[in-house]
């Protein structure tokens, strides 16, 4: 495991940072300090629950409706928004982390609430997910020889199964093994990690979304472009710029099933959206040519586990070319 360093701070923001602090209050910030802790959730009926890694949710705490609605209001000063009646929720990353943080208050729930997705303080490495009996050391050598040899590979699950934290250990392995690579990534909020010397972050904004930010690193001069979540029309352009020489990119895409053809599927559905005109034989053909791996994760009653790695060969005859490792 490698340890990230604290979310910088200067001068300017040290008076919000101790407000935010007092409200969160010792509870909540010894679990944003606890490497373990993935979430952390204040329910409408003043529960305070925290999801571990390849662990079930844990109630922890009582919050009051009071404390509950400064911790918001803190949160909100600290981005320069409000929270009101009439603008009953907010987005943003926690100033002292980088945590991401969505509230909501009454009336869109009956009482004042929040969830914080951490921002990951550990990278968990390949070798750990083999120590950790999440990966077999077979899909290890596999997935260390198609990062050095450049390939696309798409990690597919459901929600909470641990994309995030796997594409961190594939970002971490491409970091090691070639060093000198420059890598563009691209998400809503800063969840992924990369310590190659030569990085770029791209973040959307309330007027840039992850598709004009995929269209603006073909001027970035990437060697690997990856992307946090493909959920929208930026899958079809993603796809193009992975078709045209700018491979050894990394992707992951939300599937109810952690099974190749979910993720598939859910490849040609967004391409389809994003261009209606495009046949289903043409997505089908241009997935089957730049996905190159396809890695399964799922969570399991054991944790989590990279239950199937999958090579793509393409798309012939009427199918994809799928070979399960």
């Amino acid at each position: 495991m490698i340890e990230i360093n604290e979310h910088p701070t200067t001068e300017h923001n040290r008076r919000t940072i101790s407000k935010l602090r007092r409200e969160l209050g010792n509870i909540i910030l010894d679990t944003l300090q606890d490497p373990l802790v993935e979430d952390i959730a204040r329910n409408s009926d003043g529960w305070l629950w925290i999801k571990k890694q390849s662990q079930p949710w844990e109630k922890i705490a009582e919050l009051n409706d009071i404390q509950t609605e400064n911790i918001l209001r803190a949160v909100a000063s600290s981005l320069g928004v409000t929270i009101t009646p009439d603008q009953p929720y907010l987005d943003g990353e926690l100033i002292i982390d980088g945590s991401r943080i969505h509230g909501n208050i009454p009336p869109e729930t009956r009482r004042p609430s929040f969830t914080i997705r951490k921002r990951p303080t550990l990278i968990f490495t390949l070798e750990d997910y083999v120590k950790q009996n999440i990966l077999i050391p077979k899909h290890l050598i596999i997935l260390l020889s198609a990062i050095q040899d450049h390939k696309n590979i798409f990690v597919v699950g459901s929600t909470g199964s641990g994309k995030t934290t796997l594409v961190n250990a594939l970002i971490d392995a491409a970091s090691k093994h070639t060093p000198e690579d420059r890598f563009v990534i691209i998400e809503d909020t800063g969840e992924i990690q990369c310590a190659a010397p030569n990085t770029e972050q791209l973040y959307t904004t309330h007027n840039r979304n992850l598709d004009q930010l995929v269209k603006e690193t073909l001027r970035m001069r990437p060697d690997r472009i990856i992307i946090g979540e493909v959920r929208g029309s930026e899958a079809l352009h993603l796809l193009e710029i992975w078709n045209t020489g700018h491979n050894g990119g990394i992707a992951t895409a939300h599937a109810d099933s952690a099974t190749p053809q979910a993720g598939l599927d859910r490849m040609e559905m967004l391409v389809a959206r994003a261009n209606s005109k495009l046949s289903n034989n043409f997505i089908r053909r241009l997935i089957g040519s730049t996905v190159n791996v396809i890695v399964c994760i799922q969570n399991t009653k054991e944790g989590r586990k990279i239950n199937n790695i999958t090579i793509v060969e393409g798309y012939r005859d009427n199918e994809y070319q799928l070979k399960m490792l």
